[in-house]
């Protein structure tokens, strides 16, 4: 790995190296980027981009996890830090890319769950909220009842008095898995409808508001048996009495009747057990709807509403003539009788009642009077009251002059705006959020001092009074209070109210919420997790879905009545299969035309065979006998229906093959999506066809979300000069740096030259170990680099005399020969000089190094090279100036594979004499030009010379030839034979021959 110091200091807050950082860690491998951050900058893990992100944010968005590790271990990264962009950390940016390693590593070394975003979301909410959008939570789905609060009065259903400062799941429900719909919390009980109509109550019964037949106290929620025989659809609780409302339209009332607010005639004391409601007003009229207040009951059909109980101005008239204070059964209100009035709904508090009309128009009922606050308030879907003051002077000991509370209304629409009216204010007023994003509701809670709402993406939250505000806009059209910008829809109004909210923590499929008149004990209904997964088990560490099962129907039986079988058809495979001519006739026209005519295949007693597979043809049968595939319905192998599609296609087998495109569409996803559709347009499958294309259209966003891949950057840095680290062996930059340092320290100095620490010297003085070199290796081109030789560690230290004659492998030498034309007159020797392959073989090692010094390396090396071969020229130029023309120079002893040499030449009628120089490292040898033939073949002959040489030429380096071509130019310009067409130089391969230990020496 190359190391150096970073070119910063320690307190480098440089931008262009954060960006480089990035950029390197969006690729590259685990080991590399150790290197890299080790050495780049002081600060490489804690450097910021433009965009806030350190390296440990795209380290955890990446899946690194092992540089993650490094990076928290030696680097001492900031887990908690967030980006600017989204106020994420790590952890919010590991659960995103779906890198659970990741943040399962985050948590374990202690990063907190709890830390929000500028959205206010922490890591766990961006997984709860990370779902296709056509998912929506409803409240007809399962579901399951989370309580908190004080639970003085064991109203929360958890078997204990003990408070809860968080939502905890109901057991009972969940145990028995007991859907619920609809929870209504009051004081000193609480009141609960599951999706099968029936109801379920806890807390204190005194008075027997339980509906149990007894007063006893019941710490879980326990079923009202009195109700079990009918479908119950609403209810509706107040501090001592419950009211129920079944599917036939019957109400039915329990609890105390202090002031008349069951409705029940004669009106008892108390009822422990359910009564229904029965009055002349009621008869014949089906009841849609019921609520209840502390001192009253409202209840509603489409077309009028009718109140019952003590009279303090909510019931919407005026007190009875005879001053009766309290109305025994329900009356209809008489304001709200209109032909043209079709109710809504209804909402009731201690002190007052709202009436919503299908038009729109809002109704309060407060001060024996019937008022209309809002008109065209259209697509309401929920309305609550709070508040409201009573006349005091009906039961002064209960009621006090002023001890009222501020009325307060609050609607929500289908849209998920959320609109209100107080009693300090004249008119409607559509509510804004004092809140970071955008949100819309599903569904609201009300209470004293406190409001709760749950979006339409499942979160809970809290709100809280902020005061009224008038819609400013700046130059940019964006509304803004104080410098804050606020979200909400705008319908042109000029005033809102403010509402501040805060998240509630540990809610996240929330479908409904509740509270009580206080504010003190709340409620949620949560989707269950397990909603979309009905028939889907976990078995054997295995996910299987079991099919449910459906209606027989009158079908045939392949295999029964197997003596009946009368034809046989064979697959590609050699299968057989059995069957019955009657039915395929029947069933098909291919076979029909077939067995039904006078073919061959008709009277044939051995198989037919189908151009077909076994799987395919046994899903064709099946169809066939049954008219039904579930082979291919269940079959999860898209490739095998689409050939059963094929097969059916061919045999004009309709319905078979809309069986297999309504199965094909069922296994689309967005990497087969467009192969299938190509497939559906080849083979007319208009079905499959059009579904693939409503699948793109549907899910191009999600396909464009779900590439959660961060693409490599075109500007990141060249990591190939770091090499893979072990991510074990994990060092700090401070002890690699001394390394490189000490290491440094101990290497001897030398002279280097201007091509970047590399000399003759160096060239030359090469490890003998690394003269050995492969024939392929030798005859590549690409091993050129391999030729050149590093002044690094691959350098030889030692005594140039120390080095050991070169081994070579079996492989052709490079000659030069000069020779001249047979002449008759004169013989001239052919001088044939045998180019020793040392400068071919030698194989000179190389460490990585940089690509601009290559090319100075290898002018070294030919220089090198050319001065070994002028030394030798004018070697032999002395020799031949000292000697006549019979060159006779003797060694002082010859090996026998020299004397063979020369016993060789002699037969041939060599007049020369074979006398290998000691002098150089080339052996020197004389032979005798042979005749000159010129016939037809030695023509043809050379031609294949010249062609082989050709190719052997293309197959060597290009170093090689070049110092071939000067060679043979030197020696031209030696033997004078430029422009001379009696000289000739030739270049070919011949076997290698007795090569002299070379000699150095040394200076």
């Amino acid at each position: 790995m190359s190391l150096g110091s970073p070119d910063c200091t320690p307190k480098c807050r440089s931008v262009r190296h954060a960006e480089e950082v990035i950029a390197a860690l969006t690729s590259g491998s685990e080991g590399s980027l150790q290197g890299f951050l080790s050495v780049h900058c002081h600060n490489a893990a804690t450097l910021r981009d433009e965009f806030g992100r350190t390296a440990l944010h795209l380290v955890a968005s990446l899946g690194k996890c092992d540089l993650l590790q490094w990076l928290l271990d030696n680097k001492h990264a900031d887990m908690l830090a967030k980006d600017k962009e989204s106020g994420w950390t790590a952890l919010h940016r590991s659960a995103f890319y779906g890198q659970i390693h990741c943040l399962m590593g985050l948590i374990k070394r202690g990063g907190a769950l709890s830390i929000q975003d500028k959205e206010g979301l922490s890591a766990l909410d961006l997984t709860m909220k990370d779902r296709p959008a056509h998912v929506v939570f409803r409240n007809t789905d399962p579901t399951e009842v989370y309580t908190w609060g004080s639970n003085t009065n064991f109203s929360l259903g958890h078997g204990n008095q003990e408070s809860r400062h968080h939502p905890e799941i109901v057991d009972l429900f969940s145990r028995s898995r007991i859907y619920v719909k609809q929870v209504v919390l009051c004081k000193f009980h609480s009141v609960f409808l599951s999706q099968k109509g029936q109801v379920y109550t806890c807390g204190h019964g005194q008075g027997g508001r339980l509906g149990h037949g007894d007063e006893q106290t019941y710490l879980v929620p326990r079923m009202v048996e009195g109700l079990l025989s009918h479908h119950c659809s609403q209810i509706a609780a107040a501090r001592d009495h419950t009211v129920v409302l079944t599917e036939e339209g019957y109400v039915y009332t329990f609890g105390l009747n202090t002031h008349h607010q069951l409705g029940l005639a004669p009106p008892p004391a108390s009822s422990q057990v359910p009564k229904q409601v029965t009055s002349k007003s009621l008869k014949g009229r089906s009841v849609i709807g019921v609520a209840a207040g502390r001192f009253h009951t409202v209840l509603w059909t489409r077309d009028a509403v009718y109140t019952v109980g003590l009279n303090g101005g909510q019931l919407g008239y005026l007190l009875e003539p005879n001053g009766e204070k309290c109305v025994t059964v329900p009356r209809q209100v008489s304001a709200l009788h209109h032909k043209d009035v079709t109710i809504a709904m209804a909402a009731a508090s201690n002190g007052a009642t709202v009436c919503v009309t299908e038009k729109g128009d809002v109704y309060l009922l407060t001060d024996y009077q019937c008022k209309k606050l809002a008109s065209k308030q259209l697509n309401l879907k929920k309305v609550l009251v709070s508040g409201g003051s009573l006349d005091h002077r009906i039961d002064p000991q209960l009621l006090h002059d002023g001890g009222g509370e501020k009325l307060v209304i609050l609607a929500l629409d289908e849209a998920g705006r959320v609109f209100c009216w107080r009693s300090m204010g004249t008119s409607v007023r559509q509510c804004r959020w004092a809140y970071g994003r955008q949100v819309f509701m599903s569904d609201i809670a009300l209470s004293k001092n406190s409001m709760m709402f749950v979006t339409q993406d499942g979160e809970g939250f809290s709100g809280q009074w902020l005061g009224q505000y008038k819609k400013a806009v700046d130059k940019k059209g964006i509304e803004a209070i104080n410098g804050v910008e606020v979200s909400g829809h705008s319908d042109g109004g000029g005033v809102y109210e403010r509402i501040r909210l805060e998240k509630l923590p540990y809610v996240h499929r929330a479908v409904s919420i509740t509270m009580d008149s206080k504010g003190r004990n709340f409620g949620v209904l949560q989707a269950d997790p397990k909603t979309r997964l009905d028939g889907v088990k976990f078995e054997n560490g295995k996910i299987s879905v079991v099919q449910k099962k459906t209606g027989n129907k009158l079908r045939f039986n392949q295999k029964k009545c197997s003596y009946l079988c009368d034809v046989t058809l064979r697959s590609e495979d050699g299968r057989e299969f059995p069957c019955h001519k009657c039915v395929l006739c029947a069933r098909l026209e291919y076979f029909n035309s077939m067995l039904g005519s006078p073919w061959i295949e008709a009277t044939s007693c051995t198989a037919l065979d189908m151009p077909t597979t076994s799987e395919v043809l046994q899903a064709i049968l099946e169809y066939i006998y049954t008219d039904e595939s579930p082979t291919v319905r269940e079959s999860v192998n898209v490739e095998s229906v689409c050939n059963v599609l094929v097969v059916a296609d061919q045999l004009l087998i309709t319905r078979l093959k809309e069986i297999c495109e309504v199965a094909i569409t069922e296994n689309l996803t967005l990497k087969n999506a467009a192969e299938l559709l190509e497939f559906a347009t080849v083979f007319n499958a208009d079905q499959l066809k059009l579904s693939c294309l409503q699948f793109m259209v549907l899910n191009m966003t999600a396909l464009l979300e779900s590439r959660r891949l961060i693409t490599p950057y075109a500007d990141a840095p060249d990591l190939s000069a770091y090499e893979d680290r072990d991510p074990l062996c994990v060092q700090s930059s401070d002890s690699l740096l001394k390394k490189a340092k000490m290491r440094a320290k101990r290497k001897p100095r030398r002279r280097s030259d201007s091509s970047g620490g590399y000399n003759l010297s160096d060239v030359i003085h090469s490890s003998p170990t690394d003269v050995i070199q492969s024939p392929a290796t030798a005859s590549s081109v690409e091993s050129l680099p391999e030729l050149i030789t590093s002044d690094s560690e691959g350098s030889y230290m030692g005594s140039p005399r120390d080095l050991q004659s070169p081994v070579f492998h079996d492989r052709p030498d490079t000659q030069v020969k000069p020779r001249h034309p047979h002449n008759t007159n004169s013989q001239t020797p052919e001088t044939h000089i045998s180019l020793c392959g040392w400068y071919n073989n030698t194989l000179f090692k190389i460490v990585p190094a940089r690509k601009s010094s290559i090319m100075v390396v290898q002018l070294v090396i030919y220089c090198a090279l050319l001065f070994l071969l002028y030394s030798l020229l004018i070697a032999f130029m002395n020799t031949s100036s000292s000697s006549s023309t019979k060159v006779s120079v003797v060694p002082s002893k010859m090996s026998q594979k020299q004397r063979k040499m020369m016993a060789l030449a002699s037969r041939v009628g060599s007049t020369e004499n074979i006398s290998p120089y000691s002098i150089i490292p080339w052996v020197l040898r004389a032979v005798g030009s042979p005749p000159s033939t010129s016939t037809f073949a030695s023509i043809v002959e050379e031609e294949k010379q010249q062609e082989a040489a050709l190719i052997r030429s293309r197959e060597k380096p290009l170093a090689l030839i070049q110092i071939e071509e000067r060679a043979i130019q030197d020696l031209l310009l030696h033997y004078k034979a430029i422009n001379n067409p009696e000289e000739l130089i030739l270049v070919e391969r011949s076997p290698q021959g007795p090569i002299a230990i070379p000699t150095w020496n040394k200076h």
